[in-house]
Parts: structure tokens; C-alpha cells; sequence
């Protein structure tokens, strides 16, 4: 039962992200060497973390293109981790796109996503992030 549940939440997701192709638009996407990052809360239950986990295990040869990076860790941590990976593509919450578009702003952050999951405000990623 979990696990068909696990499989209707990553439809989901998926769907919410890009629409029925999702799934396979975002594996052509990683092997084509986009990297997606997804900053949130870790260390417990949290759906949108979790999927990302699985879906590294599920499928080890896209794991090095996809991460979590936890929003709870000390910010100056945070946007190090960011500037190693460069993510090509970024997941987050609004108010730690705010967080994250202030810290471009101060030039600490060099990243620059193409795009971003809806978590993320237009206007952040506009101001800052873009």
C-alpha cells in the first residue's frame, strides 16, 4: 500500500512540475547534464525531499545530477554546496528563493538556474535568481 502511494505521490509531483511527459523530459534533461536541486527541509518527513531521494536510488546513473540540499543548515553552508553543484535547475520554497536571490545579490551565490519548480516566486528568481 505505501509504496502505491509513493508511486501516485511521484505522479504527482511529476505532473505538477511539466505535465504527463515529466517523467521522461526530466530524465532527458539530467542525462543531458542539467542538474536539479531542490532546497529544502531534510531530516524527517518531507514528501518533495524524499521523492528526490528515491528517485537517486532508483536511478543511480542520473544521482550525480540530482540533489537535495537542506535548507536547515547554516546559510553561508548552504550557498557553498549551491555554488559546487551549479544547478542548472532549482526547487525551493518562496521564502528561501527570497533568501537565496539576497544572497546572489551580495555576489556570494554564483549560481544561475534557467528555471525553477513552482515552490519558487517568478519575482525571486526575476530579482535575484534569473
Amino acid at each position: 500500500m505505501i509504496a502505491m502511494r509513493l508511486r501516485l505521490y511521484d505522479a504527482l509531483e511529476m505532473f505538477r512540475f511539466r505535465g504527463p511527459a515529466a517523467p521522461v523530459e526530466m530524465a532527458a534533461r539530467l542525462l543531458a547534464g542539467e542538474r536539479f536541486a531542490m532546497v529544502a527541509a531534510t531530516g524527517g518527513h518531507f514528501a518533495g525531499a524524499a521523492m528526490v531521494e528515491r528517485m537517486r536510488r532508483a536511478y543511480p546513473w542520473l544521482a550525480s545530477n540530482l540533489r537535495v540540499f537542506s535548507l536547515l543548515q547554516p546559510l553561508p553552508e548552504l550557498v557553498a554546496q549551491l555554488n559546487a553543484f551549479r544547478p542548472t535547475l532549482l526547487a525551493t520554497y518562496p521564502t528561501a528563493a527570497d533568501l537565496l536571490a539576497c544572497e546572489k545579490a551580495g555576489r556570494r551565490l554564483s549560481i544561475a538556474p534557467s528555471e525553477s519548480g513552482p515552490e519558487a516566486s517568478a519575482s525571486c528568481l526575476q530579482r535575484g535568481l534569473g
